[in-house]
């Protein structure tokens, strides 16, 4: 596939032990641009994951203290030699990392998601970033990133028709609008394109707005009505449901994966030698790597159903 093919669904974004300010900023921010963005805390969870979602863009952050920089170069070099994994689209991040690392990675491992330096403007990083998912398709054809909701009872809408509130429960959930499951005797109560007031519950959030009727379908046998927020939507009610998303599609990509094994290679150890006269994945053998990671850093500076 070429890097910049859309395709439908997109690419899910995940960041490989995120630091302080690409957690309380970045994903924040590619959130509200709709992307479809996780975290991965622990590196050994990072392989079965990405088996899984082969299309996915992953940036590493090389300055967690859970490997040293060598270390994170054999792990990202490592995904080069695996069929599957060989097709994700690698990217690197860091504010620590010396320039003799740094070189590294630029010149050894294939990073079609580039080698992302820290600047303290943040803005400016930000817009790199958006540059990045666009040019590798990220986005995909869809417009808005939908949460499953998995028929969790705390997360409902409380729908006003005439004098009587109907409580649905929500299928899934997107910053524009819901679907939700319905029976055979609320149907009638639903005409396309009337607007209704609606009382949101996600889990522990509450708010209210109207609501406007888009469809009726039958997904697996089970009838389902699809619903946009109107207009008046408060913006930090619009933030709220954003945040809401992305903590429940991490919540359940975390769930999806409770049990599967954990990638067990020893990054410690380099690997087989490629070549007379030659370190691991070409280096001279007398390439010093060690004390790299306290070097100062001396150069720091569609359809109507698919709205959902």
């Amino acid at each position: 596939m070429n890097l910049h093919d859309n395709t439908v669904m997109g690419r899910k974004v995940f960041f490989v032990s995120p630091p302080y300010y690409v957690t309380n900023t970045i994903i924040p921010r590619l959130t509200a641009n709709e992307y479809e963005v996780y975290s991965i805390d622990n590196f050994r969870m990072v392989k079965p994951i990405l088996r899984k979602y082969p299309d996915s863009i992953c940036f590493i952050n090389i300055d967690s203290k859970e490997l040293s920089f060598k270390e994170w170069f054999r792990f990202a070099k490592s995904f080069e030699e695996d069929e599957v994994l060989s097709t994700i689209f690698f990217g690197v991040i860091s504010q620590y990392a010396p320039k003799p690392e740094r070189e590294n990675f630029l010149l050894h491992v294939q990073l079609p998601a580039g080698f992302i330096q820290y600047t303290p403007d943040l803005n400016s990083m930000v817009e790199i970033f958006l540059a990045i998912l666009e040019m590798n398709g990220a986005m995909g054809k869809r417009k808005y990133v939908r949460a499953d909701c998995g028929r969790d009872a705390r997360i409902y809408a409380d729908i006003d028709i005439n004098t009587k509130t109907v409580p649905l429960m929500i299928q899934n959930i997107s910053s524009v609008g819901i679907s939700c499951y319905i029976n055979d005797h609320q149907l009638p109560l639903f005409e396309d394109k009337s607007v209704h007031r609606m009382h949101l519950h996600l889990e522990d959030l509450s708010f209210s707005g109207s609501i406007v009727v888009l469809m009726k379908r039958e997904i697996d046998n089970k009838k389902i009505v699809v619903m946009l927020f109107g207009q008046g939507l408060a913006y930090s009610s619009k933030s709220m449901i954003r945040d809401f998303i992305r903590q429940k599609i991490q919540a359940n990509l975390m769930t999806e994966f409770v049990g599967v094994p954990l990638d067990k290679e020893d990054y410690s150890k380099a690997p087989e030698k490629k070549g007379e006269n030659s370190g691991e994945y070409g280096f001279a053998e007398n390439t010093d790597f060690e004390g790299l990671e306290e070097l100062p850093d001396s150069d720091s500076d569609d359809h109507n159903s698919d709205l959902l």
